[in-house]
């Protein structure tokens, strides 16, 4: 998995980083054929009070973001002329979850509650804590992610005993797989140092998120 992310499929001839230096920062390729300036769709999914990516590609890229994250129970709300929060959160499922009733849509049901069946985002950032390995499968399914041309993600292997296994890490790249059948390719990928954790197998430190920039020239 690492031996994956360690390679880059395609040169984006205009790569810039909007938000933190650190985490909570996203590279994002700004060729126009990709992300028009000033004419432009982002949705932001997992903020954690975290708006800098938001409010930078705004700002300086004209972009209309929605962002998304319901952990937060902050009750929606226009953060500014371009930028809006939704207390809600990205799933495999419509419906609010068991535990923190969280209300929580697909990507289509997002897309019809904002009355936008007839218009895709250019970028889709998703930092959602484990739950793109429900989401993603979900999107690739229902064919939400054709005519999408830029998808960042940062993908987490959590410390749990199920990473150590090889099934593990197969369905992982089969589903990385996947993302590549669709057209994508990755221009970019960032290790979040900040999460590391040592696999009770090998012995090893193991990566525990990799923040991934996927192009796709339609």
């Amino acid at each position: 998995m690492k031996r994956y992310f360690n390679n880059i499929q395609t040169i984006c001839g205009h790569l810039k980083r909007f938000g933190k230096v650190n985490d909570g920062g996203w590279d994002v390729c700004l060729e126009k054929n990709l992300v028009q300036k000033n004419n432009c769709l982002v949705y932001s999914f997992g903020i954690d009070f975290d708006f800098s990516f938001d409010d930078q590609i705004s700002e300086e890229w004209g972009c209309t973001v929605h962002s998304f994250d319901p952990s937060m129970n902050t009750p929606s709300y226009r953060r500014s002329s371009k930028v809006f929060f939704h207390n809600i959160g990205l799933s495999n499922f419509n419906g609010t979850t068991p535990d923190a009733n969280w209300t929580m849509l697909t990507f289509q049901g997002l897309r019809q509650r904002l009355h936008h069946q007839k218009v895709l985002p250019d970028v889709i950032k998703m930092d959602i804590e484990d739950w793109e390995w429900h989401v993603i499968p979900e999107m690739l399914s229902s064919k939400s992610l054709n005519g999408i041309k830029q998808f960042l993600v940062e993908f987490h292997f959590s410390n749990i005993p199920e990473a150590d296994s090889e099934g593990f890490w197969i369905s992982k790249l089969f589903l990385i797989k996947e993302i590549y059948a669709m057209g994508f390719r990755m221009t970019w990928a960032t290790r979040n140092l900040l999460n590391v954790w040592r696999s009770r197998v090998t012995g090893k430190d193991i990566i525990g998120c990799f923040e991934v920039t996927f192009i796709r020239r339609l």
